[in-house]
């Protein structure tokens, strides 16, 4: 067996294989097909660690949505309790939609996203099963 080293993405880390173990063997197709599902494999591992990057980032951001949102009530409270209320309403009112508004965002965004890379994952895994199908009856055919 060899192994072979594999770049880590230096802009961010997501749990990435940094190595693949390529099998060698005096069988062709076995080696092909162990080789196969190795790839296989740290493909899967990349994109389920991708998706849980993107829920990381997801959550993050709904968080620093939320205590933004928090902020602008405060302040708007505190605006009414000095001054007229309708000015104050219209002062941190914009501010306030604007973050409901990049909250829906960041939900269609993450999905958009997530749907992608599930996609992916559920591409990989059938390869993945047809690789392990066609090894087990080609080992059968011996």
């Amino acid at each position: 067996m060899n192994t072979y080293n594999l770049v880590p993405n230096p802009n961010y880390d997501i749990g990435a294989p940094t190595s693949l173990t390529v099998v060698t063997s005096d069988d062709p197709v076995k080696m092909l097909a162990a080789n196969k599902r190795e790839l296989l494999t740290a493909k899967i591992n990349m994109v389920v660690d991708q998706i849980k990057v993107r829920q990381d980032i997801h959550e993050k951001r709904l968080t620093d949505i939320v205590q933004d949102e928090l902020v602008c009530r405060n302040a708007i409270l505190m605006h009414q309790s000095r001054c007229n209320y309708a000015e104050a309403e219209s002062i941190e009112l914009a501010d306030l939609l604007a973050l409901q508004r990049e909250r829906r965002d960041e939900y269609a965004s993450c999905f958009r996203d997530t749907a992608q890379l599930r996609t992916t994952l559920i591409e990989a895994l059938l390869a993945y099963k047809q690789a392990e199908s066609q090894a087990r009856f080609m080992d059968s055919m011996r």
